[in-house]
């Protein structure tokens, strides 16, 4: 569950951090989650559109575009990736941290490499400990 901005906001101000590292966190997170099971650096079109559950194109993308045309929905998939698939070519340091994640490491001086501080304090961030944990707990099953 991704949580809102208001959250985020809140958060913020209540510890501290940045809202931009908290948001950064947030996205990590998520991202660890499913980097344990397949690289991010080999994420495709068919992935997404494998992970996309048919309710929730029909419940929650059909009724955004306003229409009941599913092959709508298909383009606006494909649009979609056609944006975000830029975000999935990763710099040598992005690729770095990926591949860490995904052996139960945790190095956010290759995510942030232009504040060592901040990721020095978001290295303790229970949402980011609990991912690597998972992680390794997987990794430890096989």
């Amino acid at each position: 569950m991704i949580p809102s901005r208001e959250f985020v906001e809140q958060a913020a101000a209540r510890t501290g951090f940045q809202q931009s590292s908290l948001e950064k966190v947030i996205m990590l997170g998520d991202l660890a989650g499913d980097i344990s099971r397949h690289p991010l650096s080999e994420y495709s079109l068919e992935r997404i559109k494998d992970r996309l559950l048919p309710q929730s194109i029909e419940t929650r993308l059909l009724p955004m575009l306003n229409s009941e045309d599913i092959d709508l929905a298909d383009k606006s998939i494909h649009k979609a990736f056609e944006i975000i698939s830029s975000l999935l070519v990763l710099s040598d340091d992005e690729l770095k941290y990926v591949n860490a994640v995904a052996e139960g490491e945790l190095h956010l001086e290759y995510f942030i490499p232009d504040n060592l501080s901040e990721a020095e304090r978001l290295a303790n961030h229970p949402a980011l400990l609990w991912k690597i944990h998972n992680v390794q707990q997987e990794k430890n099953k096989h």
